[in-house]
């Protein structure tokens, strides 16, 4: 038996493929009758595929998760990835369904980046990862790269989200292209992220 439901596994895939804005529980419950899409998210990462996670409010009190690639996976997406599928269709299995691996984003000072996701261990970063950094993870906001050593890549004016400075691993984060550079902060204040529980 494969570890990732061949129907589910192919139909949640190619959603995320054809889809940037990703997919909620109640869209794969609505149209694939997937019922247990964090299970088919976690299998198809442990399988390779690079997927983050963005909540959303529902607007009356309520969260909700929304699965989607991450920048990196998107623009990975060319022919390979298709052919990838395709295997994946004819005869789904673990090896066939892993994604085509896209180069990995080296930073450098003066880019313009997100936080994409959390990464806590990275081959030539001699540092961790500190609890508060996910705050930073997944908010949309652009930063510039201020400085980039081996305790990590650091952001310009990063103290006004937690109150310090963090190196983050070059993993963690996805470069920003052809975007106007904002005029006012969008990271929330120091006093936000704690009323948040973020620690």
């Amino acid at each position: 038996m494969s570890i990732l439901n061949k129907t589910q596994g192919q139909n949640i895939l190619a959603h995320l493929q054809k889809r940037r804005t990703g997919i909620t529980p109640l869209e794969a419950i609505g149209v694939y009758k997937v019922y247990r899409l964090a299970a088919v998210i976690k299998r198809l990462r442990d399988l390779g595929w690079e997927i983050t996670t963005v909540m959303g409010d529902d607007g009356v009190g309520g969260t909700y998760a929304r699965y989607q690639f991450t920048q990196a996976q998107w623009l990975a997406k060319s022919k390979p990835l298709r052919d990838t599928l395709e295997k994946a269709k004819k005869g789904f299995s673990p090896e066939a369904a892993k994604p085509v691996a896209a180069e990995p984003y080296r930073a450098k000072v003066g880019d313009r980046v997100r936080i994409v996701k959390k990464v806590e261990k990275e081959a030539d970063w001699n540092n961790g990862w500190a609890p508060r950094m996910d705050a930073y993870v997944g908010t949309g906001k652009v930063w510039t790269i201020g400085n980039v050593d081996s305790f990590g890549v650091y952001l310009q004016g990063d103290t006004a989200l937690t109150g310090t400075s963090y190196g983050f691993p070059h993993g963690s984060l996805e470069q920003v292209k052809d975007e106007p550079v904002p005029t006012t902060s969008q990271a929330p204040s120091y006093s936000a992220t704690r009323e948040a529980g973020v620690r």
